[in-house]
């Protein structure tokens, strides 16, 4: 009994011929032939695409056999079946596709140089007695064969092609199984095609677009608000929404002032600002042109850079403005990643900035409240701005990350999850290293190994948790199949920058390197940062001394969103700290 492909006949198909031959073919025929239904022919000299019938496969080489049933008619040479003109008689359909086939194969299985590529039409309902000039009576097949075995009838159509190779009972070295092998799997091809991870970053990325344009929607009922405070965990849309404000108030004609903590942050809004009179700064930027501007630059003293920051100039700014030294006043304000700038002095400044004050202005402040869980907000402040806001928002669906990623950014820096409703995108890689040198290392690894899998480097950053394993990076990058430089540095392919640099930006696929033991709150603000900035694509470098901690997190995290509501003293405590961010 011949291995058959498909192993079970369909009595769905059209052709009762076809059945009579498969059942025949499938039950007369050695154990060691194969025998395919329906093969494709795309490398057809005379047609873009062909059939043949079957396919047998054999000691002897490959025999095509075209099977017609029904009424057979023959008018001046025009052949029909059951009424039904056929394009070309059956013995050219069954020449040209054997030809076809064994050009095709010629090269992949060299052995069938010396084989036999013939090819047999068969007739099993009715008994064929016409004679014409392409009519070989040798290859047909016909009712009066029905009663013997028919592999004799292949035998006998063997022998007759083997005659066209100059071996007249000789039908040459026959093939061996490896080869009858080689021959099924071209003729019947077995593979898989698992989509590429460039493909399924795509289709990531399309997905989280829509999700973020429906939270634009969203807020539109607060248009009318002078003063709103809106709340989000990292993902949920606050940048986009910043920048969609900013615009809208430019539009109707005000003078507008978007502002952040991050120089980064800053450029990449700048870039997004459709309207030319959204003022866009750095806070530390605002500072330095408010002081250089008033001349007072002279009034700071030789002190440590962070004093400098908090504490000169703020105070020169707002006596600046105090002294009336100041531009004209804005119209709104626009606050992204505001958690980092909920200062005493730096609401002082934006006071006096500010037609109206934030008491009687218009303003617009983002924040993500969940950094209140690493001491990141001042709660003072926080609560002096809710005081004036006229309304109050929170965002909760994460329409950055995927949820592998929303699911191991709150699991490692132990922060309660939003609702990431895109679909599944790629795992997260986790790689511990013994060394900290060992980080670049692992890194480029990972880096070079998605680049081979369609990920475009320049879709890609390398975020660290401080400045100094960000020249180590730089310093130790091994090979030179990828180039490394820092955020804004020209040339390289692939980014590398800290955190902090990167917070309120995201890219496509993001490595986090440096990561040690998982306790430290400041640690864990640098792990809730890095890993959220990713859409699509996340690795994550540790320590080994880590592990420890990486697996005790993920066991709470399994526990705690397993627990019925309301049951389990993680989740208590994860809304606990939820509350004291003023959620």
């Amino acid at each position: 009994m011949a291995r058959m492909i498909p192993p079970v006949w369909d009595d769905r198909n059209d052709s009762r011929a076809e059945g009579i031959v498969y059942r025949k073919l499938r039950d007369e025929t050695p154990d060691d032939w194969l025998v395919v239904h329906s093969v494709g022919l795309a490398s057809h000299r005379d047609k873009p695409w062909a059939e043949i019938d079957f396919v047998v496969i054999g000691p002897f080489g490959v025999l095509c056999l075209e099977v017609k049933g029904g009424t057979i008619t023959v008018v001046e040479g025009a052949w029909a079946t059951n009424g039904k003109p056929l394009k070309e008689s059956p013995f050219r359909q069954a020449g040209t596709a054997a030809a076809a086939l064994h050009h095709a194969l010629a090269d992949r299985v060299p052995a069938l140089r010396r084989a036999i590529v013939g090819h047999g039409i068969m007739f099993p309902q009715v008994r064929f007695k016409a004679a014409g000039s392409e009519i070989d009576e040798h290859l047909i097949y016909d009712d009066r064969d029905l009663a013997i075995p028919v592999d004799r009838y292949l035998s006998r159509v063997a022998d007759h092609w083997a005659k066209f190779h100059g071996r007249t009972g000789d039908r040459g070295r026959p093939l061996s199984r490896s080869e009858r092998s080689a021959v099924l799997s071209y003729v019947a091809p077995s593979f898989q095609l698992v989509p590429t991870l460039r493909a399924r970053l795509n289709s990531v990325e399309a997905e989280l677009i829509e999700l973020t344009d429906n939270q634009a929607k969203i807020l539109r009922g607060m248009w009318e608000q002078h003063r709103a405070l809106i709340r989000g965990g990292a993902g949920t849309g606050k940048t986009l929404l910043a920048v969609e404000e900013a615009n809208r108030f430019a539009a109707s004609g005000m003078r507008v002032l978007l502002l952040c903590r991050s120089a980064p942050l800053a450029r990449h809004l700048a870039e997004r600002m459709e309207e030319a009179e959204v003022d866009v700064r750095c806070y530390r930027e605002l500072l330095d042109v408010l002081v250089d501007d008033a001349g007072r630059r002279g009034n700071i003293p030789d002190a440590d850079d962070q004093d400098i920051f908090d504490i000169f100039l703020p105070e020169e700014a707002c006596a600046a403005l105090l002294d009336g030294e100041k531009p004209d006043a804005y119209d709104v304000l626009v606050m992204d990643e505001a958690q980092d700038l909920l200062t005493e002095s730096a609401l002082d400044v934006l006071e006096l900035l500010l037609r109206g004050g934030l008491e009687h202005g218009t303003w617009r402040v983002f924040l993500d409240h969940k950094q209140n869980i690493f001491s990141a907000v001042d709660r003072a402040q926080l609560d002096r701005l809710s005081a004036h806001a006229t309304t109050q928002y929170q965002l909760f669906e994460n329409c950055r990350n995927t949820p592998q990623i929303n699911t191991t950014t709150c699991m490692l820096a132990a922060v309660a999850p939003d609702e990431a409703p895109a679909n599944a995108g790629p795992d997260v890689e986790t790689r511990f290293v013994l060394e900290r040198r060992e980080h670049a290392d692992a890194a480029a690894t990972l880096l070079e190994r998605w680049c081979r899998e369609g990920v475009d480097p320049a879709q890609v950053v390398v975020i660290a948790t401080d400045e100094g394993m960000v020249d180590r990076l730089i310093r130790n990058w091994p090979g030179d199949a990828l180039s490394v430089g820092r955020l804004d540095e020209a040339g390289t392919n692939v980014r590398v920058t800290t955190a902090a640099e990167f917070k309120g930006l995201e890219a496509v696929a993001v490595v986090v390197v440096g990561l040690g033991e998982l306790t430290e709150v400041e640690t864990l603000r640098q792990v809730y940062v890095a890993c959220s900035r990713p859409r699509a694509l996340l690795g994550v470098v540790l320590d080994e001394a880590a592990r420890g901690d990486f697996e005790t997190r993920a066991v709470e995290f399994a526990r705690r969103q397993a627990a019925p509501d309301g049951q389990d003293e993680g989740r208590e405590r994860l809304r606990t700290d939820a509350r004291d961010a003023g959620v």
